[in-house]
């Protein structure tokens, strides 16, 4: 547990105003780099377009595509 990552989380939280909150995070970054995880996540927005019949495909951050859920909904074809 680090007390001094909580501590600046906690007000992290409370700050609405955005170069202030950024101080912080900043602060909170390199805490993680140097005595938190081996990575920092960070997630990204994945789009999938297809035809509104096709359900269960989903975007993947790898690109990869699972076909193994994936069907057409005969229903919603015009």
């Amino acid at each position: 547990m680090d007390d001094e990552f909580n501590t600046l989380i906690g007000q992290a939280n409370g700050i609405l105003d955005v170069e202030d909150r950024r101080k912080i995070m900043c602060d909170l970054e390199t805490i993680m780099q140097e005595r938190g995880p081996a990575a920092i996540a960070y997630w990204c927005n994945n789009w999938r377009i297809t035809a509104p019949y096709v359900e269960g495909l989903e975007a993947h951050p790898s690109k990869y595509d699972h076909f193994d859920d994936v069907w057409i909904n005969p229903e919603k074809q015009t």
